[in-house]
């Protein structure tokens, strides 16, 4: 019985904190309270059929049943990514929202830590035009695909994937969050934006300049975090932001829900992979507990100086390549 226990304690994680676990699987398996309350007892088992249900029903692998605890690997969920299809990049969206919405909306202690080798996706979701640039530049890089930005921005269906940026970005404001940012965090997209804008993949100028200046307000509003150490004008929500000189190596996002964690990787530009495979986050937590002991706190009070250093170095990378625009 213990892969049947197993299962409980995985869907108690996925539904919300004041939903009764009983109740929810009286309506999924169709059985009385008592059949319920037996089975999560153990004293019944579960059958074949009701284990598919309860495993398709919450995005439950079997496998993550018989091998969570397996030192030989972990199991990521992945959810493919087809550009061309936007239903499909909706749907993509979506699914990184429930995983921020399940954390956000959860009464249990929470907390997103984030090591930004580049800029974490959430931020992007506030300047859509950003966030389409990134998914321009990924299609690019997968499909070849020889057409201008603008020529690939009219042609996206944007209706039903920007209400989807804004959620995800009201969820990241509901949660406390500690960012780890170097000072080639920016990079990543300055370098794409610079490489399309040498080979001549942007129609006008003006387009591109339009996207540097989106890019300030995107580190603006970092600033504003950072200066005030709250995410919110109430002062609820905190935000740690801490500037590392060490290589941060890839992006990792660990989401904290009372004592589950899971671990959401990048993969390329704009793909991720998700685990809460215990070893991996408790292994992923203890390395980003070392970069922060290697970092300077520049958010909140009393690290003025270092916070305005830090931003006017970013800003000035930015500035300097709205120069070269501009001439």
């Amino acid at each position: 019985m213990k892969e049947q226990k197993k299962i409980f304690e995985i869907v108690k994680s996925k539904i919300p904190h004041h939903t009764i676990l009983a109740d929810e699987m009286e309506d999924l398996l169709g059985v009385s309270k008592e059949s319920v309350y037996r089975r999560i007892r153990g004293e019944t088992q579960l059958s074949f059929a009701e284990v598919k249900k309860i495993c398709v029903h919450f995005n439950i692998s079997v496998d993550a049943l018989i091998n969570a605890q397996s030192d030989k690997g972990a199991l990521f969920q992945y959810k493919p990514l087809v550009i061309s299809d936007m239903d499909n990049y909706a749907a993509y969206m979506t699914f990184l929202l429930e995983k921020m919405n399940r954390v956000a909306n959860s009464t249990q202690e929470k907390e997103l830590v984030f090591t930004a080798q580049d800029i974490p996706f959430y931020h992007f979701c506030k300047y859509p035009d950003l966030a389409f640039f990134k998914l321009y530049a990924w299609n690019d890089m997968l499909q070849h695909n020889a057409v201008t930005y603008e020529k690939f921005y009219d042609s996206l269906d944007k209706t039903g994937i920007v209400p989807i940026y804004e959620q995800i970005y009201q969820a990241y404001l509901c949660i406390p969050a500690i960012e780890i940012w170097a000072e080639r965090t920016i990079d990543v997209t300055l370098r794409l934006l610079e490489y399309y804008f040498d080979t001549d993949r942007f129609d006008k100028k003006d387009t591109i300049l339009f996207l540097l200046d989106r890019f300030v307000s995107l580190i603006d509003t970092i600033k504003h975090f950072a200066d005030e150490g709250y995410k919110d004008i109430e002062r609820e929500i905190p935000f740690s932001l801490f500037s590392c000189s060490v290589d941060l190596e890839n992006n990792f996002m660990l989401l904290k829900r009372g004592d589950h964690l899971a671990c959401i990787l990048k993969l390329y530009a704009i793909s991720r992979i998700m685990t809460d495979n215990e070893s991996l986050c408790t292994e992923t937590k203890i390395w980003i507990d070392s970069l922060i002991s290697k970092s300077i706190l520049i958010s909140g009070n009393g690290a003025y100086r270092e916070r305005l250093h830090f931003f006017n170095g970013l800003k000035t990378k930015i500035q300097e390549f709205e120069k070269r625009i501009s001439q």
